[in-house]
């Protein structure tokens, strides 16, 4: 058994996985890597990351406004709570909450967006 080594290969893009072939095969299909003998390492499965709310928003319409401003600025976002939207008098109004949350490492400057998406002031952007 031999594996493509090459981290940037169109399989292992495409699909998530190193692609593996029979030792008969000298090089990768989809890149043309050199093959290198063994079979491929196992990625790492995903670890679970906590994500820190920065916003709750009124209404799934102010979540999206607010992640789209946070996407521009290249912070990776989620929204939680907005399927429970349709439920609007079954559920108590405490359950309702539209969560916008990022990734820890990007709260204080998601905050800091969210603040001005809400006021309206113009983001503005700091320099790397």
């Amino acid at each position: 058994m031999k594996h493509c080594p090459n981290q940037d290969c169109e399989n292992l893009v495409r699909h998530g996985s190193i692609a593996e072939f029979f030792d008969i095969v000298d090089v990768c299909t989809d890149c043309g890597t050199p093959l290198v003998p063994g079979e491929a390492p196992r990625p790492e499965p995903p670890t679970y990351r906590e994500l820190e709310t920065i916003y709750q928003a009124a209404d799934g319409t102010q979540a999206h406004l607010i992640r789209a401003a946070l996407e521009e600025e290249g912070i990776p976002v989620n929204i939680s709570g907005e399927a429970l939207m349709g439920a609007v008098g079954e559920l108590p109004a405490t359950m309702l909450q539209v969560e916008v949350q990022v990734p820890p490492e990007f709260a204080v400057r998601a905050r800091e967006i969210a603040l001005q998406c809400e006021t309206g002031r113009p983001s503005k952007k700091t320099p790397d």
